[in-house]
């Protein structure tokens, strides 16, 4: 059987994003870095190329369910070592309650991507001003029996020291995987499995896991302070703008994209609700129907995921925020460091972006910045960013992105 696509569930560059600035009253414009309130993440790049194995892994140890053979999880002929149970509830917290300080949905727009996990927000939100190893303040838990597929390591500069970060991929049932991110140190029951090397690492004997088993512990490296997590769920199927890229065998997992928080009982996942707020000023959001990135990418208008041909990750992306701000956000690759905007429903140059089909022109109303997109084709954006205003510009860098 094949298990290359288990590879896809998650992807990354193995680099730290640049520290965030935020400014207040929604507005945020950042050059030589990414925006918002200091969220890290780090940006995916092309699938690792892995190996095809003829067997099913076995499990490292008993206690989960096992499936057989004739199972698979729905990526595309993929075998998976649990049973079925596409209505998976998870049974523990993901971090304590009481660390949690904001939550936000996935759909954020960040480093020039639409990000398809949540957010915990449990630091401070500020850059990193000394580093003298990891803080093991907030603990990180399996928020359901599961088995670790994956763990992928990457590299951040931090108060100009190196440090290392983990991702995790999970496999929960058959239909049900999970990612973790922007963790470290790793548990002494995981750390026994490596060492493991910069980049994607697969655990060729998949690790059992209990539900409320710490796994790890907030890193402490990224200045947003966030922990990830992200669910994909093969039995959910989005549609996205561009249906050929997301069957392409690169991006397929973004068609199972769900929303975390609904995972989580129903007292757990009304208190994560009651901690939404808007990703750049932290403003209290209250909701109880969860945004996920799918709902960003709505086609024939310029709002969504956006990339270059012959690249895996975007370098665009275009949407809103929790309290409909539009973002355009360009990632590091399009412009050194990365540039994003957010224009308020209250300032002049605002559209909500899922409504504009031609060409607009968004401008600070407090700093010297405009971004002009133009919609070419359903599929086929032009994009300037410059200095000045949209009736006196002075280009910065063009781009020509496709979905």
């Amino acid at each position: 059987m094949r298990y290359c696509l288990l590879l896809l569930l998650t992807t990354l560059v193995f680099t730290a994003c640049g520290d965030d600035a935020t400014a207040a009253g929604g507005e945020t414009i950042a050059a030589g870095g990414t925006d918002g309130p200091a969220v890290a993440d780090t940006p995916p790049a092309a699938p690792p190329g892995g190996p095809q194995n003829a067997g099913q892994p076995a499990p490292q140890e008993s206690g989960g369910q096992q499936g057989t053979s004739e199972q698979t999880s729905g990526f595309e002929g993929d075998a998976c070592i649990t049973d079925s149970d596409p209505q998976l509830v998870f049974t523990h917290e993901m971090v304590p309650l009481e660390d949690i300080r904001h939550t936000a949905p996935p759909g954020s727009v960040f480093s020039g991507m639409l990000k398809g996990h949540m957010y915990f927000f449990v630091g401070d939100g500020i850059p990193v001003q000394e580093w003298s190893g990891y803080p093991r303040s907030v603990p990180v838990f399996a928020p359901v029996e599961s088995w670790l597929r994956s763990v992928h390591v990457y590299e951040n500069s931090v108060a100009g020291k190196q440090a290392l970060e983990y991702e995790f991929v999970l496999e929960a049932t058959c239909e049900v995987w999970y990612r973790m991110g922007h963790l470290g140190p790793l548990s002494e029951r995981i750390e026994a499995l490596g060492p493991f090397k910069l980049g994607y690492n697969r655990v060729e004997q998949p690790l059992h896991l209990d539900g409320g088993e710490l796994v790890s512990y907030w890193s402490g490296v990224n200045p947003g302070g966030n922990v990830d997590l992200g669910v994909f769920n093969t039995t959910v199927k989005q549609t996205l703008a561009n249906p050929e890229r997301h069957s392409d065998g690169f991006h397929d997992q973004q068609r199972y994209e769900d929303c975390p928080l609904d995972y989580f009982p129903d007292d757990l996942r009304s208190k994560y609700y009651a901690l939404l707020a808007e990703e750049n000023t932290f403003e209290p959001v209250k909701t109880h129907t969860c945004r996920r990135s799918v709902d960003q990418d709505v086609a024939g208008t310029i709002s969504g995921r956006w990339y270059i041909p012959g690249r895996y990750e975007t370098v665009m992306a275009i949407g809103t925020s929790l309290l409909d701000s539009a973002r355009i956000s360009f990632g590091d690759y399009a412009i050194p460091g990365g540039v994003s905007l957010s224009v308020g429903p209250d300032q002049p140059t605002y559209i909500h972006p899922a409504q504009v089909t031609s060409e607009h022109c968004y401008q600070s109303v407090k700093d010297d910045v405009y971004m002009n997109l133009k919609l070419v084709t359903p599929t086929n954006l032009e994009a300037e960013y410059g200095s000045g205003t949209c009736t006196d510009r002075t280009p910065i860098e063009t781009l020509t992105v496709e979905r």
